[in-house]
């Protein structure tokens, strides 16, 4: 089941294809499929995992991006290094950046991933990285939306 946002009226629904006509306004409409896609402060956010990127090439369609890991063991996951080295043949100077990471004791990943792409891939980068021990303790949720309204207005700057 796919999720779909009419181009039109903003409505939102449910269903595997587009239909014809919105059911709220209407309408026949633009349909954008939604299912992985968020909105943040105006600016449109696809939500990808790290393996559904296969070339390096791939990334440079993006005027911004996040990248996100776990710390294991006082690193970052080996699926992010192996992605950071593929990203580091894209063309991603100049372009908006962050890094978050989730973490039980230490959360040295957000910190690695963040340095790496600031100063190997000269990328303009938030303040910091967002390090969370979990989206439901000390405003984590919250703290996500936030970080994701800064990257939006480091684009826009």
């Amino acid at each position: 089941m796919n999720s779909w946002k009419c181009g039109n009226c903003g409505y939102t629904f449910e269903a595997e294809q587009p239909p014809n006509e919105c059911p709220s306004c209407k309408q026949a409409c633009e349909f954008l499929n939604n299912t992985c896609y968020m909105c943040i402060s105006g600016v449109d956010a696809t939500v990808l995992e790290a393996g559904a990127i296969q070339k390096e090439s791939e990334l440079e369609a993006y005027d911004a991006l996040v990248f996100g890991s776990p710390t294991y063991h006082g690193d970052m996951m080996q699926q992010m290094k192996t992605f950071l080295f593929m990203a580091e043949k894209a063309a991603l100077k100049g372009k908006t950046g962050g890094a978050f990471g989730a973490f039980g004791w230490s959360g040295e990943a957000p910190d690695r991933i963040y340095d790496t792409m600031e100063h190997i891939f000269k990328m303009k980068m938030v303040d910091q990285p967002l390090r969370l021990k979990s989206s439901r303790v000390q405003g984590g949720i919250q703290a996500a939306q936030d970080y994701g309204k800064a990257v939006a207005e480091k684009l826009n700057a």
